[in-house]
């Protein structure tokens, strides 16, 4: 359920067509959309906006998601903040990998319906402090 004032997600994603859906989707259901096609802008988005959720893919140009993860566990306050991979990678090796680098979670592109992933963002925004409730200010 979303509070009055709307979550923040990033979507963190170079496909311009899977990000596009991923953020009609978003904002349909009444999240702010904030939008990286690339690891560079993703942190720069990260530190100035504060996301309260972020949507991961992992292959990305320059900055890659291993690397973002790395980055988010390795700084105190953004380490609460939780994250979503969302991945073509799959296999039991890649995801515990996924899960060991800081992702509260791993879902393969096109396992689940958008409703199944709503309702999977849904749930970690309710169930996960914000950004904002742990203190992260800019």
């Amino acid at each position: 359920m979303v509070s009055e004032e709307k979550a923040k997600v990033l979507i963190v994603e170079d496909s311009e067509n899977v990000r596009k859906s991923y953020a009609d989707l978003l904002s349909d259901a009444g999240y702010e959309v904030l939008e990286a096609a690339e690891g560079k802008k993703a942190l720069e988005i990260i530190k100035n906006q504060r996301p309260d959720l972020i949507l991961l893919d992992l292959l990305l140009p320059e900055v890659n998601g291993f690397q973002i993860l790395a980055k988010l566990k390795d700084h105190q306050q953004m380490r609460q903040i939780p994250v979503l991979v969302l991945s073509a990678l799959d296999g039991e090796a890649h995801i515990q990998r996924i899960l060991k680098s800081g992702a509260a979670d791993y879902v393969v592109k096109g396992s689940h319906s958008p409703e199944e992933l709503l309702h999977k963002i849904q749930r970690f925004l309710s169930s996960h402090p914000s950004a904002r409730e742990n203190g992260i200010s800019k």
